[in-house]
């Protein structure tokens, strides 16, 4: 069966990557698809008469495609060539930055089954989805910043929000035992190690859990223990954090202005949030 082969523009020289790609699939039936600014590339596109996608682009059309998929319910195997600003998904499996190794262990590689969340029966996530800091610091992060300057763009706006992010009052129903928090986020984890950083314990994408860390509220002393954890490439320390692993969660918040990301994408959902693990 055919390939698609899905493009975003953002990511790179079309010249220079077309021709890798058709370089590495020299012997193989595909079509190239690009993306566009308002979502709608894929609406008229029918998934089952394809074998494999391969996504060329950063953790947010990664993102969109998977949706496309499991939304569908088509039975593709998702290949992934980064070209974002952060590579996420990428960075947890170690695909090679290279356009024609990516391309072909995106062809011909064994490819493995993950957990994925689920939220309000609507959207999905793979890699995590966050409410508060993280959020606040996608949205503000300017596209034209991450353009520049790839993953350190983000860092601009994650001292901005340190100074201007408030805290929000959570109430929790975590596979059915109640909790209620102050809290500056919450963070919904499928991986437990981005960018060679390990954010909490015991953390994997294919036990059948999503993992919630709550963050409370931050002391200005708390950041040179933050600091140090950097340097161990941890982000995790106790006396702020605390984490649970969870099948269903429930999440009701008391400020209706709070931001919500899944996978490093924007979206307004508004509370409550009903978020499950689909396995596998």
């Amino acid at each position: 069966m055919k390939i698609l082969v899905i493009y975003n523009p953002v990511a790179g020289k079309k010249f220079a990557i077309e021709k890798s790609v058709k370089a590495a699939l020299i012997d193989v039936d595909y079509d190239w698809l690009e993306t566009n600014k308002s979502g709608t590339y894929l609406d008229t596109v029918d998934g089952g008469q394809y074998s494999r996608v391969i996504v060329i682009g950063g953790d947010g059309t990664v993102h969109t495609v998977a949706n496309w998929i499991l939304q569908n319910n088509y039975d593709l195997v998702l290949g992934v060539v980064p070209r974002g600003s952060a590579n996420l998904l990428a960075n947890c499996f170690r695909i090679p930055g290279n356009i024609g190794t990516a391309v072909a262990l995106a062809v011909s590689g064994n490819y493995q089954t993950i957990d994925v969340g689920l939220i309000n029966k609507q959207k999905y996530f793979l890699i995590a989805a966050g409410l508060g800091y993280d959020a606040w610091v996608i949205k503000n992060t300017r596209r034209a910043w991450k353009r520049l300057f790839g993953f350190w763009a983000y860092t601009l706006a994650m001292l901005q929000g340190l100074l201007h992010l408030r805290e929000t009052n959570f109430f929790l129903t975590i596979d059915g035992q109640r909790h209620q928090y102050h809290a500056k986020t919450l963070f919904i984890m499928n991986f437990g190690k981005f960018l060679g950083f390990d954010l909490g314990p015991d953390i994997s994408y294919s036990d059948g859990y999503l993992s919630v860390a709550v963050v409370r509220p931050v002391r200005w002393f708390d950041y040179g223990r933050m600091f140090g954890r950097l340097i161990g490439r941890k982000f995790y320390w106790q006396r702020r954090l605390e984490y649970f692993k969870f099948k269903r969660l429930q999440v009701n918040y008391d400020d209706r202005s709070a931001l919500l990301q899944l996978d490093g994408e924007a979206e307004q959902l508004a509370s409550p949030l009903e978020i499950e693990v689909i396995e596998k």
